[in-house]
């Protein structure tokens, strides 16, 4: 590296915000070229930037592994690995600084971390163990006591399981709330984590003990709660290293030598919930008298792959107060938290030993203010077995007072009936909340209340089913719906930072897809070698467009906000298996979802029409677009034949639909409002064919009585559709509907998260379907790119387009989008309908350009700009760094 002088007092453009692979100091980098990305503060424009990556061993000096200019300028701040060969279970340490010219250079940002995990299969010298003697579907506790070398300077350990574990080292739970391993195609593909051991190494000793539960390797899958799915016995693996202070590693385990045991938690099933005797100890406690011990056994040997963590785990992200307890007349409490969402409850108990206290969970009460389930699953609620189990939790007590908390189960609620004890106060029980998501990254706020509650049950339902994977509903199914996800992202990654947890999901979207292009419509796809294969149904319903489809317009999401390019690399062949099986036949036949739920519209009655005369319609649509999509992502790649050869495809298919959909008469499809949305916003007609196609969609919704009609594939497009060819009036007023099928009828209602459902509750005051379920909720990316008018016109936010859509009533919005540069802020001020006031910040590396009243557009680089509008339209503009 060229030797620099370094500005003086002024440390010009500071690198800040190093992430390797979008993560924070990862401990389990399993790429071998791993992305490096920053952000930068101060004032200035770097000519480039210098990243300089070093190992770190033992008590010897850091040897630099990799030294690498990026270029400065727009670019974004990232580069990709392409030093010396990293080596497993490692710790290094980078950091960045800018270039201003080839005589001075900024300082160096602070030191970032990150750690590799084990790169080779070989490198895992551990066995899998299992509790043989267990009793069936009763967690395992298995424990060994490890000898700690002399000299030891850090420790790790590598653990994961066939089902959700518990990590202690001597009583000490270094797993914590979260639930891992994550779901995964578990016969297939299982994920590790690392834990930091250091704090124990100074002692000759060290106790480990894993607990294991069936958690959705072993616990109930989808609508029908089928268990072992992926196998009917429990498992652990568990690889430590020691490093001495001269580098020396020394490696420990699992193996025969382990011993199992009993513990308390007598059952423990994610939907289901968790019973735990507390009179039971925990064998991280120094029980008298010990308990008894058993030699553990060796798990059979698969050839499932072992994949390090590589985003967050779900863990508590938040505490929740419970707004009210009331007492009801059979002695029971019923607490309300007043918010809906997903997770558990911690609780202080008291009573006589051998009490039982249980917690049932729900998301809503029927009219008698008794727990409901039938708007979950009619059939299914009216089992008297499944409302005594389902989503129920059981302490034994042991006649002392303290709190306690499920470890193992997850819950979608808002209220809990608690049975057993004589007196419960507000102050006696707290909501955790369990996610991926911990904080948003995005903001928004205007001068609409409804509107405001809007975006916040949005981003509630993202993190009540952004949990292992992207879940429909944390009660029910819970199942990772490609679809639903792929509608949703947009706007998810303007509320929280998601880029790491949907890679995550296509990962196991590619595992689960089949050999002939095909895709489930549930990913992890809840069927496996061990319990059985696909069956005829599971085949038939991966055929369907718009689900499948995920496999392209999902990463190309990721792509539009984070400027992921290797997510595209990751998921190319998936993409070009899917498109292959469109193009020889899969867009024109086999059963497809369709629309899905209309309003006003009986289930079945939509699947049969889209899936006989509106078939081409909506087969030809998708395969037109994701062509169009997947050329696209090629030329990013650099993947020029196949760009061409996908435009081709995409025009061919556009060609065939026009010839399918378009009737005589104009008319498109079967004539409801999503056949125009999806013509329009898939750009499948002529030119001079537009503006009838909009100006029926606008009849149709005033038809409606300003009512929207779509289902879930056409909804994210709605708004956007009408807002670009001039509708915007028809858009707030169907945003701003209060009376269903509209999204703020069911925030009037009461809603705390997206619902399901359009229909307006029944007689009983219920509505049909989950009450927290994220896919009518994609309005919200519209909430952000059309009422604020945050638009990226370069991947990643590298430039941006500020052009608020004035309307609706409002006189001011405020609020903000995270980009790779950070943030993108605006407020605006409007009166009679007109722009009067924005205000705009744009991070460093970001310029853009911000719409004026009359048309015009103001150019505008980093720092904050304020645009003030006379009222004949003219601007006057000032500027603040």
């Amino acid at each position: 590296m060229p030797k620099l002088a370094t500005i003086g007092d002024h440390p010009g453009v500071i690198p800040v915000g190093l992430r390797v692979c979008a993560q924070d100091s990862p401990l389990t980098i399993d790429d071998s070229r791993p992305v490096f990305s920053w952000r930068v503060e101060g004032v200035g424009v770097a000519r480039a930037f210098e990243v300089v990556v070093e190992k770190v061993s033992g008590r010897s000096r850091p040897i630099v592994v990799w030294a690498h200019e990026v270029p400065g300028g727009q670019a974004s701040r990232r580069a990709r690995y392409d030093g010396d060969a990293l080596e497993s279970a490692s710790l290094y340490r980078w950091r960045v600084r800018s270039r201003i010219d080839d005589e001075l250079s900024g300082s160096w940002s602070a030191w970032a971390t990150f750690e590799t995990g084990l790169l080779d299969t070989s490198d895992w010298r551990a066995e899998w163990i299992a509790d043989e003697h267990a009793e069936a579907h009763r967690p395992i506790y298995l424990q060994e006591r490890l000898v700690v070398p002399s000299g030891v300077v850090r420790a790790r350990a590598y653990v994961s399981a066939l089902g959700w574990y518990r990590l202690l080292v001597e009583g000490t739970d270094l797993t914590g709330s979260a639930l891992v391993p994550r779901f995964t195609p578990f016969d297939r593909e299982v994920e590790y984590q690392a834990y930091l051991l250091d704090e124990f190494v100074q002692s000759r000793t060290v106790e480990l003990t894993v607990i294991v539960a069936d958690g959705r390797y072993r616990g109930a899958l989808g609508m029908h709660n089928r268990r072992d799915v992926y196998g009917d016995q429990l498992a652990a693996l568990v690889q430590v290293l020691f490093e001495t202070a001269d580098g020396e590693r020394i490696w420990v385990g699992s193996d025969a030598s382990w011993t199992a045991v009993e513990g308390p938690i007598l059952a423990a099933d994610p939907k289901f919930g968790e019973t735990v005797d507390l009179r039971l100890a925990s064998p991280s406690e120094r029980a008298s008298p010990a308990p008894a011990r058993r030699p553990v056994g060796i798990a059979q040997r698969h050839n499932r792959r072992l994949a390090a963590e590589s985003t967050p785990r779900v863990r508590s992200v938040e505490e929740l107060p419970a707004v009210s307890v009331s007492r009801r007349d059979d002695g029971s409490h019923i607490v309300d938290f007043g918010q809906n969402f997903a997770g558990v409850v911690r609780i202080r108990v008291a009573g006589a030993r051998g009490t039982l206290v249980s917690l049932q969970h729900a998301e809503d009460l029927d009219s008698q203010g008794n727990l409901d389930w039938a708007h979950l699953d009619r059939e299914g609620a009216a089992d008297p077995k499944r409302p005594q189990r389902f989503q129920r939790d059981e302490f034994i007590l042991d006649g002392t007072s303290r709190w306690v908390q499920p470890w193992c189960t997850i819950h979608g609620f808002r209220y809990v009936q608690v049975h057993g004890l004589d007196v419960l106060r507000s102050s006696d029980i707290v909501g955790v909340v369990l996610s991926s998501i911990e904080a948003p990254t995005g903001s928004f706020q205007c001068s609409n209340e409804l509107i405001n509650r809007l975006w916040r049950n949005a981003y509630w339902s993202l993190r009540s089913n952004f949990t292992d994977v992207p879940t429909d509903c944390p009660t029910r199914e819970r199942g990772g719906f490609t679809g639903d996800a792929m509608l949703f992202a947009p706007a998810a990654s303007r509320l929280a930072d998601v880029q790491t947890f949907l890679r995550r999901y296509l990962a196991s979207v590619a595992i689960e897809q089949l050999p002939d292009g095909r895709v489930p419509m549930i990913a992890p796809a809840e069927y496996s070698v061990f319990s059985r294969g696909p069956t005829e149904k599971d085949d038939q319903v991966a055929s369907s467009v718009g689900w499948g489809d995920a496999t392209v317009l999902l990463p190309w999401t990721l792509y539009e906000s984070y400027a992921d390019e290797a997510v595209l690399e990751a998921q190319y062949e998936s993409m070009q298996r899917w498109l292959a099986y469109l193009e020889k036949g899969g867009a024109r036949e086999g059963f497809i979802w369709g629309e899905w739920i209309r309003p006003g519209e009986d289930t079945m009655t939509g699947l049969m029409r889209d899936n006989t005369e509106n078939r081409l319609n909506i087969g030809l649509a998708y395969f037109a677009h994701s062509a169009r999509r997947l050329a696209e992502i090629a030329r990013v790649l650099g993947r020029e034949h196949d760009a061409v050869r996908y435009a081709a495809m995409s025009r061919d298919a556009v060609t065939e639909w026009r010839a399918a959909a378009i009737r005589a008469d104009g008319q498109i499809g079967t004539g409801l409002q999503d056949d125009y949305v999806r013509a329009l916003g898939f750009d499948l007609l002529p030119k001079d064919d537009r503006l009838p196609a909009v100006e029926r969609l606008v009849a149709l919704i005033e038809q409606a009585g300003d009512h929207l009609a779509t289902g879930f594939l056409s909804t994210p497009m709605l708004l956007p559709v009408l807002t670009r060819f001039g509708h915007a009036d028809v858009a707030y007023r169907l945003l701003l509907q209060t009376s269903a099928p509209s999204w703020l009828g069911m925030v009037a209602d009461g809603a705390t998260t997206i619902l399901e459902h359009w229909s307006e509750p029944g007689p009983d005051g219920l509505r049909e379907g989950s009450s927290n379920h994220y896919a009518l909720g994609s309005v919200v990316e519209w909430l952000s790119s059309g009422i604020l008018g945050i638009s990226a016109t370069a991947p990643g936010y590298r430039s941006v387009s500020i052009a608020p859509v004035i309307g609706g009533g409002l006189t001011h919005a405020n609020g903000s989008v995270d980009t790779p540069f950070g943030p993108v802020r605006v407020a605006w001020r409007a009166e009679d309908g007109v722009l009067c006031e924005i205000e705009v910040t744009l991070p460093s590396g970001v310029i853009g350009e911000i719409a004026r009243p009359d048309g015009s557009f103001a150019k505008v680089t980093s720092g904050t700009t304020r645009l003030v509008f006379e009222s004949d339209q003219r601007s006057a503009a000032t500027r603040t760094s």
